[in-house]
């Protein structure tokens, strides 16, 4: 099992440098419904890494095997066990009154295609050309906030478990 410790210096630190590059793209591009749509190179290049990492920490989460190939099916089975709210879980984006549910249509009959964030994130991957549009802001938020969600879901059942052990 991982620990606290490894969990904030391989994982979560590497979230907050994707999360500063997605600050830095707001530069550029306001942080608003209104140009969800808006779509970028930089946002190309955020999806693809946002969308690895996520894919990686999917893996950690369910505690499978970093070296197994495993897809949405194997993740939504063992994220929806361990974290059944995670559907429901909101990010408030107060200063710009926004607010996202990443996994809110996340379906066990087609748990891939049913986020539409992590279609973008595959069609962009395997067809970056063709799929440009999706490369937008609205996909990248979405899936920066899915990584955030699930990292900060199990550094939570990470440190209960830690202080479990700890305690006499």
């Amino acid at each position: 099992m991982i620990t606290y410790r490894e969990l904030v210096d391989n994982y979560f630190r590497y979230f907050k440098i994707l999360e500063d590059k997605f600050v830095d793209t707001l530069r550029f591009v306001e942080l608003s419904s209104e140009n969800f749509k808006t779509y970028s190179i930089e946002f190309d290049n955020l999806i693809i890494s946002i969308g690895s990492e996520l894919d990686v920490f999917f893996k950690v989460a369910c505690n499978f095997n970093l070296n197994d190939r495993k897809k949405m099916n194997d993740y939504y089975k063992e994220i929806m066990s361990k974290y059944p709210c995670i559907k429901q879980q909101v990010i408030k984006i107060d200063n710009k009154d926004l607010e996202i549910t990443p996994f809110k249509d996340w379906e066990e009959s087609e748990p891939s295609k049913s986020l539409e964030w992590w279609q973008a994130y595959n069609d962009i991957k395997h067809a970056r050309v063709l799929n440009f549009k999706e490369a937008n802001l609205e996909n990248t938020l979405n899936l920066l906030g899915a990584l955030y969600i699930l990292e900060i879901y199990f550094l939570k059942e990470v440190y209960e478990d830690t202080q479990e052990k700890n305690q006499f």
